[in-house]
């Protein structure tokens, strides 16, 4: 990695959010970081006027260059940009802190344990802000958008890229079960990274256990619907909240029907608005578990997110 330039130390805490500048290169576009960590409270207290924010262009800090595999090209190719470590050990995050929520333009949300020094081997994550295809030539702030057409007439949207790209190594994810590691993958859909916001992860998750009984259940979001659901606003907003403005448990009525939902698409789910991917390493114990969580959180209250 070569050293591009260097940065002032900036604050403690992060969301990110990226936009493009108006500038007259689109070489040197900016890319506008938003920090914060999570407030105590529901999800109103995001919305504080009062709440603490800081903007960052991505590109006045230290940038580094290098040859990497990105899972999501399915690739290697040189990137210029930052190493989200670096950009943590610059934003320092209070010590209780260990999960970053990696937000996209597209509403994915995915935690990222940050603290854990085997995960962040494993998946070396990137923030890209400009590629090359060989060693010679000019970084290119444009990113290819990604196309595909999935098995079981399950068409993913068009993934495009706006001034930033996220790089891992690889698709694997620690939420993601062993089972369906091989079919299922996050980091395959993401698109612009928009914000990282630092929680506990312990009292953040703490929100969706709203029954000791479903827990199963809430197993089952985590590993498989947390980076594309949220429900009463809190979590990824890709796909429906699963509480507002109605209870999905509601509109898939009983355990069979969410199974057939979730495991098999239909051939005109893009048209229908459907866009989420046949989880076909679903079973129907999950399913059922899953149904039985989503009953819970939509008839019961959520706490509020109480970290230490």
């Amino acid at each position: 990695m070569t050293d591009r330039s260097r940065s002032p130390f900036w604050g403690s805490t992060v969301l990110v959010t990226a936009a493009l500048g108006a500038l007259a290169s689109p070489a040197r576009a900016e890319v506008i970081v938003e920090s914060w960590v999570r407030p105590a409270g529901d999800a109103a207290a995001l919305e504080a006027a009062t709440l603490p924010r800081t903007k960052l262009d991505l590109r006045s800090l230290a940038l580094t260059e290098g040859r990497r595999f990105d899972a999501q090209y399915d690739k290697y190719l040189w990137f210029e940009g930052i190493p989200v470590v670096n950009l943590l050990a610059r934003l320092k995050p209070p010590a209780p802190v260990d999960l970053a929520l990696l937000h996209f333009a597209n509403g994915m949300t995915v935690p990222l344990p940050f603290r854990d020094p085997q995960v962040m081997g494993q998946l070396d994550p990137f923030i890209a802000l400009g590629m090359r295809p060989s060693s010679a030539g000019a970084y290119d702030p444009a990113f290819p958008p990604l196309t595909r057409k999935a098995r079981e007439f399950a068409d993913v949207p068009v993934t495009r890229f706006s001034g930033n790209k996220m790089v891992v190594a690889r698709r694997w994810h620690p939420a993601v079960g062993e089972q369906a590691q091989p079919e299922f993958s996050p980091w395959a859909f993401v698109d612009t990274l928009v914000a990282i916001e630092f929680v506990e992860a312990r009292p953040y998750y703490r929100q969706f256990d709203v029954d000791s009984e479903t827990r199963p259940g809430l197993a089952v979001f985590q590993q498989s619907c947390q980076f594309c659901h949220g429900a009463r606003k809190v979590g990824a907003k890709f796909g429906w909240d699963f509480v507002e403005p109605a209870p999905l448990y509601s509109y898939r009525k009983g355990e069979a029907r969410l199974y057939y939902h979730v495991r098999f698409r239909r051939y005109d789910a893009v048209e229908r608005g459907q866009n989420m991917p046949a989880l076909k390493f679903m079973t129907r114990t999950d399913a059922g578990n899953l149904w039985q969580w989503l009953k819970a959180i939509g008839t019961k209250p959520m706490v509020a997110y109480a970290p230490r």
